[in-house]
């Protein structure tokens, strides 16, 4: 393979996660998205730091909605926040935490790396987060591995059931294909 090829091939295998965002993106309409991002960013904690950039995500059945990942000043993980504003997206918009991540703050640095949807029940979709970690102090290589967020009609929570399957998976691909989405 020459050297152009497997640069351009390097570009779009990166791009490809975020290509899938925009065009799930794209049905949302501009003032709808807009709207919920800038929620979204509001719920985030004073002097936190962005972690991912604020993506509008179709939720299927919960229709559009923006995620926000962050880190406050001392936390080595990450928190999530989304906003959503009913089927139409003209409702109310409701900000929903994200539940705690299960790695010890501290111990593990963590770095969001991808965030998309896949299909979940009742026409809904799941978010997922897919991340970087490395266990400080343990001197083993940096690995990778994800969150699956479903919606349970209240609240976000941790999918135990999916969520195992991301261990070691790097991209959306990867991640989809273990998912079955």
């Amino acid at each position: 393979m020459n050297r152009n090829l497997a640069i351009a091939l390097c570009f779009a295998l990166a791009a490809a996660p975020l290509a899938a965002a925009a065009a799930s993106a794209a049905a949302i309409p501009a003032a709808v998205a807009e709207r919920l991002k800038d929620a979204a960013r509001k719920a985030e904690p004073k002097g936190a730091e962005e972690k991912h950039p604020v993506l509008a995500l179709d939720l299927g059945a919960l229709g559009p909605a923006a995620l926000a990942l962050y880190a406050r000043e001392d936390q080595s993980t990450y928190s999530g926040v989304v906003a959503m504003a009913g089927p139409a997206g003209s409702g109310p918009v409701r900000t929903v935490a994200l539940p705690p991540v299960e790695e010890i703050e501290g111990r593990f640095e963590m770095t969001p790396t991808a965030v998309f949807t896949t299909p979940d029940a009742g026409g809904r979709k799941a978010l997922v987060v897919l991340y970087s970690y490395y266990i400080n102090g343990s001197g083993q290589p940096e690995d990778n591995a994800g969150y699956v967020y479903a919606w349970d009609g209240r609240a976000w929570r941790i999918d135990e059931a999916r969520t195992p399957r991301l261990a070691g998976v790097k991209s959306a691909k990867a991640a989809r294909a273990k998912l079955g989405g």
